[in-house]
């Protein structure tokens, strides 16, 4: 009973581990195409990282990879939100190009031993939350062994599992190899340990002269301020300022001011025919002093030139 309710989870539990490393599978079984063609076409090279191309093939599977993975996390993807999935795609590519490299140079390969102990004894982390692989809410490595050593077990899966592990373990090597160059000085490891563990407890009380202590407590003679004027004479040299008033006047009338001055002519019209002096008129509003003080006489006028 146990084993059919675990064979009916296959397909559950394979999806969790294609999702888990796809992207590295899909990189390296494409990548095994790349010199071949797409659809009848040339498969161009669209990158080089350490002298190795990266074809199209290679990039396109990688990329509709991650942004499967993408739009299965958030149910959809903005344009924004594919740029930036299509940049770090990019980026994974690149790095996982240089990985392969590197285990190729340094010859990292596991044995058939090494993928069964692992199998056996280094679950993925992405099956310990499956509820097939589970007893009262725990990872049960035992059901998870007896899942996949069982006779019915369908022998792809058992292929996707070992595809999985050929791929992490001689990453996880490589990993150990650089980890066991790295050279960690005492004092190095004295002052990381100080940085991650040490504490302090700080305490203060905050003071405002300005509010804890009135203007009248406080007694300043005129000898104390000069002392610490000739002391501190720097602190009060301000730069030389100047302030300066301005009025402009316009010298070109504008359509306001015409309006404004044919209303005042016309207002100073009408006051003389209703009667008033034209010489009191003149007096108070003519603009020419000299002019207003007779009354707007401007005196005897002879047409045309005057003889010399």
């Amino acid at each position: 009973m146990f084993m059919r309710k675990m064979r009916n989870s296959a397909k559950y539990v394979m999806a969790v581990l294609a999702f888990a490393f796809v992207g590295w599978l899909v990189f390296e079984g494409i990548n095994d195409m790349s010199g071949g063609n797409l659809g009848g076409e040339v498969n161009p090279v669209v990158g080089t990282v350490g002298g190795k191309d990266i074809r199209f093939a290679a990039w396109n599977g990688y990329l509709e990879n991650q942004l499967a993975l993408a739009r299965n996390a958030s149910r959809g993807l903005t344009e924004e939100e594919i740029r930036v999935v299509t940049d770090r795609a990019w980026e994974g590519l690149v790095s996982l190009t240089l990985l392969e490299a590197e285990l190729e140079r340094l010859d990292i390969d596991v044995s058939d031993t090494e993928i069964r102990q692992a199998f056996l004894n280094q679950p993925p982390p992405e099956l310990f939350s499956h509820p097939a692989f589970q007893t009262d809410g725990q990872f049960d490595i035992e059901k998870y062994r007896r899942f996949f050593t069982d006779p019915a077990t369908d022998e792809t899966q058992l292929l996707q599992i070992e595809n999985y592990y050929r791929t992490l373990l001689p990453r996880a090597k490589l990993e150990e190899l650089v980890e066991g160059g790295v050279y960690v000085s005492e004092a190095e490891a004295w002052q990381f340990f100080k940085d991650t563990n040490e504490t302090a407890r700080v305490r203060f009380v905050r003071v405002d002269p300005a509010v804890s202590v009135p203007d009248s407590a406080v007694t300043v003679t005129d000898a104390e301020v000069s002392a610490y004027y000739s002391a501190n004479r720097a602190d009060f040299e301000v730069p030389a300022t100047a302030r300066a008033n301005l009025v402009t006047i316009a010298l070109q009338a504008s359509p306001e001011d015409t309006l404004a001055a044919r209303m005042r002519a016309a207002e100073l019209r009408q006051r003389i025919v209703d009667g008033e002096a034209f010489a009191d008129v003149a007096a108070e509003a003519s603009g020419d002093p000299q002019s207003a003080a007779s009354g707007g006489d401007m005196g005897l006028a002879h047409r045309g030139p005057r003889d010399a």
